[in-house]
């Protein structure tokens, strides 16, 4: 293969390592999390079956259900790790209306957004260029960036439920863009988490059952297609704005569309 060829190959064998790393290390650490639980289940069951009224006191109860929740949470975890092999493995690039992919985002998320109390509203316009995407990856993307915003948003005191999108289209030189800005209202990010919160495992939410993989993912999905997810900016108290920079429909040289 000439070099031209190999670095336009380059994305797509990295997706396919970074998918095979993700999944052998989560996996490693919930067979290690399931075994745990699964013994603290039966040592549960097992005091409850020598100590029926037990199931009387409060902290019997309540650890009881922690220890569930766990369990149930691991599922959670493998379907997410699944999920994402899944997408970054398969599935063409290609032209893309990033404006259709987040009304296709926003429908999914409206019932949950809606339950916690918050609004979405989105501004994008209807003459966006397209973009050089792949469809499914894109709408992953949209949907892990929401989602944590509604997250963010629904954790406690804030100055409001707001989710708002735009978007836009930049020139510079050779290079044409479209970027989609995603805005809430939640607790904000400080300036030193800017980057920190992009890290494998890394949730300003583990009291509230954050798994750290949704915007690791998110970042992972849209380099994949030549994008990129950044905080663009973020005031504690008052809320965080991400940017999702997408290449316009031209691929570039040597890039056979996948």
């Amino acid at each position: 293969m000439t070099d031209e060829h190999l670095q336009s190959k380059a994305g797509i064998l990295l997706s396919g390592q970074l998918a095979s790393m993700l999944g052998h290390e989560v996996s490693g650490k919930v067979s290690s999390l399931v075994f745990t639980t699964d013994n603290l289940l039966y040592e549960l069951q097992m005091l409850q079956d020598e100590m029926p009224d037990i199931m009387e006191s409060p902290a019997f109860y309540e650890v009881s259900s922690s220890v569930r929740a766990l369990a149930a949470s691991h599922e959670d975890l493998r379907s997410t790790v699944a999920l994402f092999a899944h997408l970054i493995q398969t599935g063409e690039t290609g032209p893309v209306d990033a404006r259709e992919v987040v009304e296709d985002a926003v429908a999914l998320l409206y019932p949950i957004a809606r339950k916690s109390g918050i609004t979405i509203v989105s501004k994008l316009s209807d003459d966006l260029p397209i973009v050089w995407a792949n469809r499914l990856r894109l709408q992953q993307v949209f949907v892990n960036i929401m989602l944590n915003a509604i997250q963010q948003m629904s954790m406690g005191d804030h100055l409001g439920n707001l989710l708002e999108m735009a978007a836009e289209a930049s020139e510079d030189g050779e290079s044409r863009t479209v970027v989609v800005r995603f805005s809430d209202h939640g607790p904000g990010i400080h300036r030193s988490r800017w980057e920190r919160i992009f890290d494998l495992g890394y949730s300003t939410r583990t009291a509230s059952g954050g798994s750290g993989l949704g915007l690791y993912i998110a970042r992972n999905l849209a380099e994949s297609f030549g994008g990129a997810v950044a905080v663009e900016s973020s005031s504690i108290l008052l809320g965080t704005t991400f940017a999702v920079t997408l290449r316009t429909s031209h691929p570039p040289e040597g890039n056979d569309g996948q």
